[in-house]
């Protein structure tokens, strides 16, 4: 109910650590793997512990010291802006109040649009080949 794959949203409660809550947009790319997702049993994503379920992932592939707990975050908002160039859409994404966090978070590195693009076209893995949405694989 809170993940609405047509419209291209998911809904953030403002019980999920953010103080408003808001809607974050399902990238296209993202939405074939979600619909995959739908007729699994279990959460796809369970917000009360995925802190210590990324720990575990970053110290399993021997990258928790390389990769701060925000990569996931500052690397979609990196992308974001360079595929938008609109730091008020990546704000809104991000629910900053204003656009001096982006600092914070932008990588104006070499090619970003052009990797920007490529982050974002990504392909869903066919079902046959990996169950992703097994409850079982899930962050949850």
């Amino acid at each position: 109910e809170d993940v609405n794959i047509e419209d291209g949203f998911v809904n953030i409660h403002d019980d999920w650590k953010v103080a408003v809550g808001r809607h974050v947009t399902i990238p296209n790319c993202a939405k074939e793997l979600l619909r995959q997702c739908i007729n699994k049993s279990g959460p796809v994503v369970n917000p009360r512990n995925f802190r210590k379920r990324w720990e575990w992932l970053r110290k399993s592939a021997g990258v928790f010291d390389a990769w701060d707990s925000d990569i996931m975050r500052h690397t979609y908002a990196s992308m974001h802006y360079a595929l938008n160039n609109n730091k008020r859409l990546t704000v809104n994404e991000l629910s900053h109040y204003n656009s001096s966090m982006l600092r914070h978070y932008i990588n104006h590195g070499a090619k970003m649009r052009e990797r920007s693009k490529e982050f974002f076209s990504f392909d869903a893995p066919f079902q046959k080949k990996l169950d992703a949405c097994d409850s079982s694989n899930l962050i949850a």
